[in-house]
C-alpha cells in the first residue's frame, strides 16, 4: 500500500529542520570566524551546530499550513500540527483536507508508523516506502523522519561566501534516501539552515529546498515560517508555512506513541 500520491520527488520535512532555531544555544557556538572550514574536523563542527539549532529544545509545537502547487495552477492546501520531543520523535497530524485525520509518528531514524482514517488502523511505514512523499507533496517520509546532518553524512568543505558555508553529504554506509548527495547551506550568522540542493546518482540537480522570513516568536525563538521544496524537473513546489511556534511547552513523552495516533485513542 502506498501512502502518497505520487511518487519520490521531496519533508529534508528536514523542511522542519529549516525551520528551527534556538538562540539559547548561541553561547555555547564558537564565532564563524574562528572556524576553518577547509578542515573536515571544523566542517563536521559547523553541521554539529546547525543540528542543534534545528533540534536543541527539549520539545516544540508548529501549527502550519502545507501549500501543494502542481506547477499548472492547482493548488491543495492543508493545516496541519507537528510536535516534537528531543531530537528523535516527531508527531504529525493532518486536521484539514482529504487527508484530515491521518497522523505519522517518527521514532528517530529508524521507525515511523502512520494512521490512515480510512482503514481505522496503525501500520508501519516499511524501508521501501519511507522515500515516498506525503500526501503528495514534495517531502519523503525519511525527510520527515529525522532532521539530523551529522549522523548520515560523510561531510566535505565546496565553498563560502560573506553569509554562508557550503557543505557537500554523501551519505554514510547502510543509510537510505532518495538522494545521491545534497549540498547543504549554512549561514555563518546563526548557524541556521539557508538551503539545500539535491543531486541524483547522474549528478543532476532534481530538487531545491529554501527558507525565507527569519522571525523572532514568543518566547525569543527564531525560526523561519516558510520554507519552499521545488522539484527542479517538473516545477511542482510545496511550501510550508508556520502559523503559531511553541518551544519547551511540557509535552508529555506519552504523547509520542504508537497507540495515540489514532484520534481518541
Amino acid at each position: 500500500m502506498k501512502f502518497t500520491t505520487r511518487c519520490s520527488t521531496i519533508f529534508a520535512f528536514a523542511a522542519f529542520a529549516m525551520l528551527t532555531s534556538t538562540a539559547h544555544l548561541h553561547a555555547q557556538m564558537p564565532d564563524a570566524a574562528t572556524l576553518k572550514t577547509t578542515d573536515k574536523v571544523d566542517v563536521e563542527r559547523i553541521i554539529q551546530h546547525m543540528d542543534q539549532e534545528i533540534s536543541g529544545y527539549k520539545d516544540q509545537q508548529m501549527d502550519m499550513e502545507m501549500v501543494i502547487h502542481d506547477g499548472k495552477d492547482h493548488i491543495k492546501k492543508y493545516r496541519l500540527v507537528v510536535q516534537q520531543l528531543g531530537m528523535d520523535k516527531r508527531l504529525v497530524r493532518f486536521l484539514s483536507g482529504e487527508n484530515k485525520g491521518m497522523s505519522i509518528l517518527m521514532e528517530g531514524d529508524a521507525k515511523a508508523y502512520v494512521y490512515l482514517p480510512a482503514f481505522k488502523r496503525v501500520r508501519r511505514i516499511s524501508n521501501s516506502d519511507m522515500n515516498q512523499t506525503i500526501a503528495g507533496s514534495d517531502f519523503t517520509n525519511n525527510d520527515m523522519a529525522s532532521s539530523l546532518y551529522g549522523p548520515i553524512c560523510d561531510l566535505s568543505f565546496v565553498g563560502q561566501d560573506d553569509k554562508v558555508w557550503t557543505i557537500r553529504c554523501d551519505l554514510k554506509e547502510g543509510k537510505q534516501r532518495d538522494w545521491d548527495h545534497i549540498l547543504i547551506s549554512v549561514e555563518k550568522d546563526g548557524y541556521f539552515l539557508k538551503g539545500i540542493d539535491f543531486y541524483n546518482a547522474k549528478d543532476e540537480l532534481y530538487k531545491r529546498m529554501t527558507s525565507h522570513n527569519l522571525k523572532l516568536w514568543e518566547g525569543g525563538y527564531r525560526r523561519y515560517d516558510l520554507i519552499v521544496m521545488e522539484d527542479m524537473l517538473t516545477g511542482h513546489k510545496t511550501e510550508l508555512k508556520i502559523n503559531d511556534f511553541k518551544g519547551n511547552s511540557g509535552l508529555k513523552p506519552s504523547l509520542f506513541q504508537k497507540r495515540n495516533l489514532q484520534w481518541g485513542k
